[in-house]
């Protein structure tokens, strides 16, 4: 089970109340079957930003086990079979960190990540940080040897080494998270990425 907090810095605001709003026309029951009037769809896009980061926590928390199915659903699409245990947002207007969202795993295949989704950040050069403490390690830090190093190790060792590669690649990954998600018509700053390993 592996838990990330994702630290977000800003969002364009403007792009996800669109979604938002698109996807309670779609799920009319997120909304208590209620139907939001334009307007109101307009003065949320004038609130401060702070209010806007409190709202769109409350929405999510409130309504998790709605988003949860439809977030496995975009996970499974790039990592197989994946199951969520927990999705939260934080918002905190005041602290460094306006945006806090907290999500864990509780089941997926590290065999298709390593294969599939480890090949979109990893670096040769940050793989001392990955591999730092870790004994025996691959022969090389070529990519294809890294892989074959993960694969042959026991699920709880590959999810250890999973999480230590995106800590060590934290800029990548972002990247690449953020290009994915301005691809689907959401536009935001990634400041930091923590990831933990739970039993």
């Amino acid at each position: 089970m592996i838990k990330f907090v994702f630290e977000i810095g800003s969002v364009d605001y403007n792009s996800l109340i669109d979604r938002m709003m698109e996807m309670l026309k779609q799920n009319p029951e997120l909304a208590g079957g209620v139907k939001i009037p334009k307007l109101a769809q307009k003065m949320v896009k004038k609130l401060p930003e702070g209010k806007k980061h409190e709202m769109v926590a409350e929405a999510v928390n409130s309504h998790k086990a709605d988003y949860i199915p439809q977030l496995e659903g975009l996970l499974s699409r790039e990592l197989g079979p994946v199951r969520v245990g927990d999705l939260s947002v934080k918002a905190d207007k005041d602290g460094p960190v306006p945006v806090a969202v907290s999500l864990v795993i509780t089941s997926y295949t590290p065999s298709v990540v390593i294969n599939n989704v480890l090949p979109m950040y990893y670096d040769e050069r940050t793989a001392p940080t990955m591999f730092n403490g870790i004994d025996p390690a691959p022969a090389s830090y070529y990519l294809n040897h890294v892989q074959d190093f993960l694969i042959s190790q026991e699920h709880t060792r590959q999810e250890l080494l999973l999480a230590k590669s995106v800590s060590a690649n934290k800029a990548a990954v972002g990247s690449l998270l953020t290009s994915k998600l301005a691809q689907g018509g959401l536009w935001l700053t990634l400041d930091n990425i923590r990831v933990f390993v739970k039993s």
